[in-house]
């Protein structure tokens, strides 16, 4: 039996996700929600502000696995959008939540999150990959927490981050 590697969890000392949040002025925005499962590193239900979600769609689209016919949105949204193009003046944003986007999108949403994003602000990035994590640092988000963790049936590494933008 092949043994797999460990979650690895960080935290800068320090800092604290929720405590953060609440001091942020900006809106939450969810890109590409809403996300079912929530995220690993922020527990939603412990944020006093309104997360925002938006897609492209009304809604993430839902096939059925057998035959790939559309079933229709799961959830709503409280506006459309494309995550590559946020109707979100700059620096006007607080925090912005991405989950599972495909990873070759990365450096087009980090740039984009970096404009939106206040001074401060957070992007907590949900089910990324390594490339996803250069891209990031090299626009100047600083990693303030992660969740790095492994996933048996792709044999990947998905990470769970908060950035920091400074």
């Amino acid at each position: 039996m092949r043994g797999y590697p460990e979650d690895k969890h960080w935290v800068r000392e320090g800092f604290s996700v929720i405590e953060t949040i609440r001091n942020l002025n900006g809106p939450l925005v969810e890109l590409a929600g809403p996300t079912d499962t929530g995220y690993a590193l922020v527990d939603l239900d412990k944020l006093d502000k309104r997360l925002f979600v938006s897609n492209l769609f009304p809604g993430p689209p839902r096939y059925d696995d057998e035959t790939g016919k559309f079933l229709g949105y799961i959830g709503s949204v409280d506006f459309q959008a494309d995550a590559m193009a946020i109707p979100i003046k700059n620096e006007g944003c607080g925090a912005l939540f991405v989950s599972f986007l495909p990873f070759e999108l990365g450096e087009k949403i980090f740039s984009e999150a970096y404009r939106v994003l206040q001074k401060g602000g957070l992007l907590i990035w949900q089910g990324g990959y390594n490339p996803n994590m250069k891209s990031a640092k090299e626009l100047g988000f600083e990693v303030m927490e992660y969740l790095k963790r492994y996933d048996k049936d792709s044999g990947f590494y998905f990470w769970n981050v908060v950035f920091q933008k400074k």
